[in-house]
């Protein structure tokens, strides 16, 4: 297992954050934390199979 630690910003992106967070928890196991940040920033943790790391950084490419 390997975790992935993304920082995004949520001005222009909270509905697509939530949409692909779930779309990706439904394709793959894994499990997801959001935890906001100041200034409209969240720091969204990862937690997926190695063999699963592709899935992930290809859902989350256009948040970031």
């Amino acid at each position: 297992m390997t975790e992935k630690i993304y920082w995004v910003d949520r001005n222009d992106i909270t509905n697509d954050l939530e949409e692909t967070l779930m779309a990706l928890y439904m394709r793959i196991p894994c499990k997801v934390d959001v935890e906001d940040v100041e200034m409209n920033w969240a720091k969204v943790t990862i937690l997926a199979r190695d063999e699963d790391l592709f899935f992930v950084e290809q859902y989350m490419a256009g948040l970031v």
